[in-house]
This record gives structure tokens, sequence and C-alpha cells, in this order.
């Protein structure tokens, strides 16, 4: 599911308090209304490391304390599975709530610290109301660290994962912290042993390829994911390598959650050319390793336009979409090939191959896809870039032209009251501020007849047009003999060129 996948996050926070079905399969019907094909539903277990499989009908869960219903979680996996939207599960190797309470003193070993300190930090008070039906409603999480350095305990952990989706359904897991050794002296069974950074980062692996391949020998298409990039998958795969290449390894997902937040004054990625060079570093790398990159993404407004732009064309998949009015989600369902085809390559320095202005973002985001030995595809995303260099900027922008509309109609609807006229003079006196960019017409490409070889020949050019999913062929001019020239009459803010080429037909 990874490989075209388009991620959604909770249907409903609370199944306990769903009054009927139709009110899940409203909730889901959403997901597909908005072309997102997966929904991930979060901090619903007893304990999200070793309760995934609940006794009751209906309790608080472990983490935020979340009501939840057994048979309103199984029809909701089930609704997914029938309409197209299949289930994921939040996973952990953390625990919390008055379940990890309870597991703790049952097992006392499963968590680190066994021995000495343990890695518990109850309230005990919070604990012994966990599961009352309180009002005004309350949130808690006592977390428990359980011991991954032990496979005994990681056993557990996977059991429940299986045990969980044979009750669920679930179509796979996605870790928010997932089965990660620790350095330093840690309990192993009975023994101490003291954990190098090379030894962690060992059995973190064997954790992570041990749990695949039990659940796959029940489940074969089970799906696994990680909240792992942090905007630094590079720096993360020369710290961890051997982790890092086995959550990619087999079609892992690799989110990255830091990246939705790149409108902030000090995240290092706030400069939008910064933030696309990012995550087509990213993207490559994890493909390369055999997974897929997933950054959340904000799902409306100037951020989430752009970076939904600039994560689908690096060729990842953007994640918490759920309910975005753009177009994109349902433009990569209807041409997930040109996005995410396992063959595609991107052309690093492609100038001169192709020329295009540069008033247009593209010189990372030319791709050639092998079809046979006779045929290949240039692909050429064309990016109108934000006007402002900064995601900050682009926000606050955004932000103070919304508070003057906010102004504007406070001032319509009291002159309506008092019915004079509107009074805009203080808000015209205002400097003008301009959030887009203007569209860019009749853009000249070019193709470059010495760089992609005297053979190839071009046989068809569409423009695709991501904004409003729309599609056009264009003519090319082969009239000149240095390079074939293809105007685009306009690109709003993503469209694609797609140069069909054949040798020596």
């Amino acid at each position: 599911v990874w490989a075209v996948g388009i991620a959604g996050g909770h249907p409903i926070a609370f199944t306990a308090e769903v009054r009927n079905k139709k009110a899940i399969e409203n909730a889901v019907d959403n997901f597909r209304k908005h072309y997102v094909n997966t929904y991930e539903k979060f901090f619903w277990a007893p304990d999200d490391f070793a309760d995934m499989t609940p006794d009751r009908e209906v309790w608080y869960s472990g983490q935020a304390r979340y009501h939840e219903s057994k048979k309103n979680l199984k029809y909701m996996a089930e609704y997914g599975r029938k309409i197209g939207v299949l289930p994921i599960t939040y996973g952990k190797s953390i625990g919390s709530g008055d379940r990890a309470r309870d597991i703790i003193r049952e097992n006392p070993e499963m968590v680190w610290g066994y021995g000495g300190v343990m890695d518990f930090h109850p309230d005990t008070e919070e604990l012994e109301k966990w599961q009352k039906d309180s009002k005004p409603y309350w949130q808690g999480t006592a977390w428990a660290n359980y011991n991954m350095n032990d496979p005994a305990v990681v056993a557990k952990g996977i059991n429940e994962i299986i045990n969980s989706t044979k009750m669920f359904g679930w179509a796979g897991v996605r870790f928010d912290g997932h089965f990660t050794a620790r350095t330093g002296k840690q309990r192993v069974g009975d023994k101490i042993i003291n954990f190098t950074k090379e030894m962690a980062d060992k059995q973190t692996a064997t954790n992570i390829r041990t749990l695949k391949k039990r659940v796959w020998e029940i489940f074969p298409k089970y799906v696994f994911g990680y909240n792992y990039a942090e905007c630094a998958f590079p720096e993360k795969l020369q710290e961890h390598p051997r982790e890092s290449i086995e959550l990619c390894r087999d079609g892992g997902k690799i989110m990255d959650e830091y990246a939705r937040q790149n409108e902030g004054g000090s995240h290092p990625f706030r400069e939008w050319k910064k933030y696309a060079s990012m995550l087509v570093k990213e993207s490559i790398i994890i493909r390369r390793l055999g997974g897929y990159l997933f950054p959340i993404c904000h799902a409306n407004g100037i951020i989430g336009r752009y970076q939904i732009i600039f994560t689908m064309a690096a060729g990842g998949h953007p994640t918490y979409v759920n309910n975005t009015p753009f177009k994109y989600t349902m433009f990569a369902t209807r041409y997930a090939g040109i996005l995410w085809d396992k063959r595609l390559k991107n052309i690093w320095h492609p100038n001169g191959l192709v020329l295009v202005p540069f008033t247009l973002m593209w010189e990372n985001y030319v791709k050639e896809l092998d079809i046979d030995k006779n045929h290949k595809r240039l692909i050429i995303h064309l990016i109108n870039p934000p006007l402002q260099k900064t995601a900050t900027k682009s926000f606050a922008i955004e932000q103070e032209l919304n508070k003057r509309k906010r102004e504007r109609n406070r001032i319509i609807k009291e002159a309506r009251a008092k019915k004079i006229k509107p009074d805009f003079s203080k808000l015209d006196k205002l400097p003008p501020l301009k959030l887009y960019p203007d569209p860019q017409k009749n853009i000249d490409v070019k193709i470059v007849y010495q760089a992609i070889g005297n053979k190839w020949h071009i046989q068809r050019v569409i423009l695709l047009n991501a904004d409003d999913v729309s599609k056009k062929e264009l003519k090319p001019d082969l009239s000149d003999p240095y390079f074939a020239r293809i105007t685009v009459p306009e690109v709003k803010f993503w469209s694609i060129l797609v140069v069909d080429l054949s040798k020596g037909l």
C-alpha cells in the first residue's frame, strides 16, 4: 500500500462515543472522498506495546485516555478495507496508563532499569481513576519504557501486533518509536550487557527484521511504517546505518513529522529552497534503500499547498492530508506512475539535457523512466516557486491577510446592522500584501538532441496540470537542429511535462 500511499490520520478519535455505524462509515468515506487511501488509528490501545488485544468491550486508552470500543474499532477496519481505505494501527515501544502499571507489576523485567531505577513514570492518583468515566474528561500518559535490548521483551510486542491484527484486521502498523535498543549497561534476561553504539544498532536492526519475519509468516502483505526521518535521514543513516537500512528495506514507510513544522522561525529548513532540496535528498536515499518517504504536511493554506507539491515532486507521499481542499491527492491517484514508479531515476544536473527558465523550480525534478530498450520517458516537473524566501514569511503574510479579511467581514456586519455604508478606510491604508505568485505563461522548454542522444526521437509530449488534474498534448517544434522546443502555455503552481522518447523507429 505504501507504494501508492496517501496517508490519513484519525477517522474518529473516541470510538466508544460513536452512536451508530453510519457515523463510522461517514468518517472513513471522507478519506476516500479526498483520495486518501490509508487511515491511521492512534492512541487507541490499552497499552501501545504490551496490550493491543483488549479483553473488555470499552476502555480508556493508555496514551491520552481515548475512550474506545472494540466493536466499533473492528467495524471501522472492516469498512475501511471494504472501500479501499486500509486501516493502519499505531504502534510503539513505550507503554502507558493503568495497563502499563498492571503489566509491570506482573512482569517488572520488561521495563528498562529493572533491578535498579525502573523507567516508569506513574501518577498513582491518575492511574487509580484511569478507567472511571469522570467528568470533566481529562488526559494522561504515565510512560513505561520497555526494554528493547532484550529479545524476549521484543517478542511480546511482536505477539501483540500479530494478535491485534487477528482481532481487528489491521493492514499494517506505523510506529511512533519502534523497537530501538539503547547503549550502555542493559539487562538481557539474567545478564547485564554493556551495549556499544555498534551493538545497539545491530540489535535494533535485528528487532525490526524479526518483527517483519514473524508477522509476514501470518500476514504476508502486512506493511510497516516508522516515524524516523526528522528532516535528517542522511545523518541518521550515518549514525545508525543498520537500523536505517532495515527500516527502509522491504518497502518501509519512513515518516518525517518535523517536515510539517517548517513555517517555524527556528526550523532549519524554513527556507523553501532548502526544504524542497531536503525532501528530494531524503526521498532518493530512502527509495534507494527500498522504502518510501512520507512527510507530514499541512493540508491547506499556502504552507500545505507547497509542502504537498514539494513532497510529491520529490517522489514522497503526503501524510495527514485528510481534508485537503487541493486536488493534488486526486492527481496523485490518477498519475501515480508518473510520481512513484519504482523505475524512476532522478537526473542530477539536468541543465543541458533540458533548458528551462530559472524563474521556475525544475533542476531537482527532472526524471527518467526506462520502459524498454526502445522506449523511455523524460519527466520534467515545473514548479512556480513561493514569492517568499521562507515558509515563516509565507505563513505570516497569510495570517495577516486572514486577519484583514475577518476585520472586513466584521465591518460589513456592523454596517448592515446600523444600516450605514461600511468604512474600510483603515484597512485600505494598510500596505498591500501578496501571497501567491502570478502564473508563469508561455514557457519555453528545450530538449537538447546532443544530450539525449541522436538515436532517441520525441514521439509525444503531454502536459499534466496537477492543480486541476487536466492534461493536454503539446506539439513540439522540431525545426531547430539543436533542440526541440516545447511551449508550455501556463504554470500556475505545479505542472509536469511528460516527453515520450523512442529509439530508431
